[in-house]
This record gives structure tokens, C-alpha cells and sequence, in this order.
């Protein structure tokens, strides 16, 4: 399963996030800013947070 979504920060256009899962837990996260490229960036953590919280968005 993959979670996708844009995010608006700082940027003109918004970051593109995604998180993908396997039967563990996380198996990947990614996301378009710049400190995003290893997947850890607040962009990830609010995708994971909106998901939890309102996961019809």
C-alpha cells in the first residue's frame, strides 16, 4: 500500500509525498523538498498524521 499526496510548504508549487508500507511497518517514504530525499522531513510526518486522523483525504 502507497500513500500519495501533495503538501504545500515554502516552495511556489506543493511537495510531492509518498509512503509505501509492507507487512512490517514502513518500507519507504519520499518526498520532493529539499530535506526530504531520505523521506524524513515534516512533510512525511503530516501525510502520516492527516492519514491517521482523517484517512478519507
Amino acid at each position: 500500500m502507497t500513500l500519495k499526496a501533495l503538501c504545500q510548504g515554502s516552495a511556489a508549487s506543493p511537495y510531492r509525498v509518498e509512503v509505501t508500507f509492507s507487512q512490517k511497518g514502513i518500507a519507504s517514504t519520499n518526498c520532493s523538498c529539499p530535506v526530504g530525499a531520505g523521506g524524513y522531513c515534516k512533510h512525511v510526518a503530516a501525510l502520516l498524521l492527516t492519514w491517521l486522523h482523517e484517512p478519507e483525504k
